[in-house]
């Protein structure tokens, strides 16, 4: 059923929206979510809208998820202008829960009586919608229903061995999309598992997103690269003509891949010996360092921050697992973030190399937020699983501070309580409008007590020196000889109220 739009505020609550609150919706969409350019190309959705080529179904998807941003807010605010932007449909955001009730039912129908890559695409949709709201086992069946679809329906058709060409139409590639869109919510979410294991085999020989542009032909494919069942890329058939960039969406894919590998290498690594578990860190880190050089060359302040907003908030992403690839890999031989004893069979350098790595990385990911954490970017334009890393990373700043409260006072000049604060008001935001991300209060007792030994400290010391995000006094912290890396994680760490290998493991569980 093709959209039909009031001309109003239609007391129809399932009615769409007018065709300029539309657009406004299919902006705060493409803006916010971050696979939104993963499972579509935004200037040919745009153009079937435009032109009434959109099923219904899909877009009461698309807009329920873009109105969750239209939640209100304290009035009593700061409102930037992206903030003004969604006050000016926050009456549309009543509409939000009837028009995913009705997306679901369409689509859930749609795939068994009437198959089509519009209802999958609802269900990725939804997927994002139920996981935001709290809503986790509808947004699991959603994940499986649409995942299983876009395999039996072979939309993750594979390249065979002895094959000249890829299919380069634009169906095919939009079906590629779909795939890959739920693909990447289950290596996320680490969920279902049998499936989950499987992760790269299930999408091996499978082109990467692709280049879509425009030609006065009509809509023109361009392949590039594709990856093996070890997650190493082949550009067997790679289309892309020299300094030509492959869409940041398939450098968001290999570094999901590499994120979905860590997390079941924390799940196991309880089981491994010692030599298998280093030799499987060594190689899952250098592996994860290769793939995020390969696809952004540089730091992110100095490579992403000139392009499209659309590709920033994606290299932001690909960033954000890179540094939660090596905080939780490293983190699974410190005492201090494991909760295991110290093994007696690695060294102890090895292991102060990997306690310097998960602080290092956790101060990146936190420099890779300065501009939401400082009030410069609206903090609406992170996704979910950036709060959950950011969740993660106070974890292991909040860690540090606390075992070293009673160590030497010199440390407090290079506090990171400050930024452990940032992050706090930050989900206090992204809760508003994603559940999953519920406000941490498991945080504000020892954010409180290890803030208020700080400042004393400082005042001890006679510096009352300001703080600032992201101050980086790593280079100090590698010079002490003090094995604070060895502090037990139960004693120190316990305020989480979380198991340390569940801790590393995206999912549900870490926000209740």
């Amino acid at each position: 059923m093709r959209a039909s739009h009031g001309h109003g505020f239609n007391p129809d609550p399932c009615q769409l929206p007018p065709r300029t609150v539309g657009l406004c919706l299919l902006e705060i969409y493409f803006a916010r979510i971050y696979n939104a350019n993963l499972l579509f190309y935004k200037p040919l959705l745009f153009q079937e809208y435009l032109e009434d080529q959109v099923p219904t179904v899909l877009l009461q998807a698309i807009f329920a998820l873009a109105s969750l941003f239209l939640a209100p807010r304290d009035e009593g605010e700061d409102v930037s202008p992206d903030f003004s932007e969604l006050r000016a449909f926050a009456a549309y955001h009543s509409r939000s829960l009837l028009w995913a009730k009705a997306a679901t039912k369409e689509a859930m129908d749609a795939v068994m009586e009437a198959p089509s890559l519009p209802a999958a695409q609802a269900l990725v949709c939804l997927t994002l919608y139920w996981f935001g709201t709290g809503d986790s086992k509808s947004a699991d069946l959603c994940l499986v229903l649409a995942y299983r679809f876009c395999t039996v329906w072979n939309y993750r058709r594979q390249i065979s061995e002895g094959a000249q060409s890829s299919d380069t139409s634009l169906e095919s590639e939009l079906r590629r999309r779909c795939f890959w869109a739920c693909w990447a919510s289950m290596c996320i979410v680490a969920e279902p598992e049998p499936i989950f294991k499987d992760a790269w085999s299930e999408a091996a020989l499978l082109p990467l997103p692709s280049v879509i542009s425009n030609r006065p032909s009509g809509w023109q494919v361009t392949i590039g690269e594709y990856m093996d069942s070890k997650w190493s890329s082949i550009s067997k058939f790679n289309q892309l003509e020299p300094g030509k960039d492959a869409p940041p969406s398939a450098g968001l894919i290999k570094m999901i891949g590499i994120w979905a590998r860590v997390q079941l290498f924390v799940a196991k690594s309880m089981h491994y010996s010692s030599t298998e578990k280093m030799n499987a860190l060594s190689s899952l880190a250098a592996q994860a360092t290769s793939m995020r050089h390969s696809i952004v060359p540089g730091p992110y302040s100095n490579s992403t921050r000139r392009g499209k907003f659309d590709s920033r908030q994606q290299f932001m992403v690909i960033d954000a697992f890179y540094c939660l690839c090596h905080v939780a890999l490293h983190s699974t031989i410190v005492p201090l973030f494991s909760g295991s004893p110290l093994d007696q069979q690695i060294s102890a350098e090895d292991v102060r190399h990997s306690a310097q790595a998960v602080l290092y990385h956790a101060e990146s990911f936190t420099s890779s937020l300065a501009d939401c954490l400082g009030g410069e970017l609206d903090v609406t334009y992170l996704p979910p699983v950036v709060g959950y890393g950011a969740f993660l990373t106070g974890s292991v700043l909040l860690a540090f501070e606390i075992s070293y409260q009673d160590k030497d006072v010199r440390l407090q000049k290079h506090s990171r309580m400050s930024a452990v604060q940032s992050i706090i008001t930050m989900l206090d935001t992204l809760c508003t409008y994603w559940k999953c991300l519920r406000r941490p209060e498991i945080f504000w007792k020892p954010v409180q007590s290890a803030s208020a030994f700080a400042w004393r400290a400082r005042r001890e010391a006679g510096s009352a020196e300001p703080i600032g995000i992201g101050s980086d006094g790593t280079a100090y912290i590698t010079s002490i000889d003090d094995e604070w890396w060895n502090m037990p994680f139960t004693s120190y760490g316990d305020f989480l109220g979380l198991d340390p290998v569940n801790l590393f493991r995206q999912g549900d569980d870490p926000f209740g």
